[in-house]
């Protein structure tokens, strides 16, 4: 696939910083560290911006190659739809580091362009929401969707120590991160519940933290991207 050149609000911003010496003349006078950053701006930070693209851009190549070429949309990226939602994937491939996330933006690419119903699926909410979400907070809500820990304390407390160990991180973080999932929809947040023992409410103590649930919009967003389990 040919690499589009859709330059980025990063890229014309340093194009419009090369073009006037003053500005970059006053970056540079920063102490200690404004010769650093002007090298990023007239040099290195347009190659990283490139090779992010092509990374993208391989990715979706790989995701394309299983599929049969009867059920593509080969003009796709041609729509106005489409066209803004390229637009958007090349600037937010650019601005990560991450090759999860970036092969979460090259999915999005990669279902919009298959001949299907599109009624249940929006492949630009969910390129905002990927776009919205971190590194960490991708990878833990892909654990949560592997895992579907039940809602019992002893699962989930198992769950969760093996999450904080694979992502790096501590129940705080990891609280924060499934709170932040919960706003989007992705998780359902559980605070009470019956389990045939009887009726429970999670405790509000500190260092207590609710019980989440995987929502069928997480489903329909994993079947989309076809990482459904």
């Amino acid at each position: 696939m040919k690499e589009e050149k859709h330059p980025s609000k990063v890229e014309a911003a340093i194009e419009r910083l090369n073009q006037d010496p003053y500005p970059l003349a006053a970056i540079t006078a920063i102490p200690y560290i404004g010769g650093s950053i002007t090298q990023v701006i007239t040099g290195i930070g347009r190659e990283i911006a490139q090779e992010r693209n092509r990374r993208l851009f391989q990715q979706l190549s790989g995701h394309l190659e299983a599929l049969d070429e009867r059920a593509i949309k080969k003009d796709y990226f041609e729509t106005p739809e489409g066209f803004d939602l390229l637009v958007k994937a090349l600037d937010e491939s650019r601005r990560t580091r991450s090759k999860e996330k970036c092969n979460f933006i090259a999915r999005v690419l990669r279902g919009a362009v298959v001949n299907r119903d599109q009624t249940n699926y929006s492949p630009e909410e969910y390129l905002y929401l990927v776009s919205g979400l971190t590194p960490q907070e991708l990878t833990v809500a892909r654990l949560m969707y592997e895992g579907r820990p039940e809602i019992r304390e002893e699962q989930w407390d198992t769950w969760q120590v093996e999450t904080c160990a694979t992502v790096g991180i501590d129940r705080s973080d990891l609280q924060l991160a499934l709170d932040r999932l919960s706003s989007t929809e992705l998780l359902r947040r559980v605070t009470s519940g019956n389990d045939g023992g009887g009726f429970w409410i999670v405790s509000q103590e500190y260092g207590a933290g609710d019980y989440y649930t995987v929502t069928p919009a997480f489903d329909r967003l994993m079947k989309f991207l076809r990482l459904e389990t």
